[in-house]
């Protein structure tokens, strides 16, 4: 509807927000660069958090976007994770393999802590 009547060449509200669209305020550019001050200087994990269509979806994408193939990182996007499910969705997102037997939380803690 908006593409045709405004001659825009793709979509313009997307379900899955696209960085090249990122128009950043000055509070983006500060957040973008203490998330990347913090992944080079090795300081853990970095968590974002704002209301509802601030942009942090899109921020975390233009971050992941300027980051190293060889920076590995774990997106988690769902908030109502249970504790054993979150470090599942980590350590598969970092490519840390675990078998059946080690499905147990103090197990998958174990291996994320082995990890870091």
């Amino acid at each position: 509807m908006y593409r045709e009547f405004y001659g825009f060449s793709e979509e313009p509200f997307a379900l899955s927000p696209d960085p090249k669209f990122l128009f950043p305020a000055r509070s983006h550019f500060e957040a973008l660069s203490s998330m990347m001050s913090a992944i080079k200087e090795r300081k853990g994990i970095v968590v974002v958090t704002g209301e509802v269509g601030l942009g942090k979806t899109l921020l975390i994408y233009a971050l992941l976007n300027d980051l190293s193939d060889k920076i590995k990182t774990a997106f988690i996007f769902n908030p109502g994770l249970d504790l054993k499910s979150l470090f599942k969705n980590i350590l598969q997102d970092l490519d840390v393999p675990f078998g059946r037997r080690q499905d147990d939380l103090l197990s998958l803690m174990t291996r994320f802590r082995e990890y870091l």
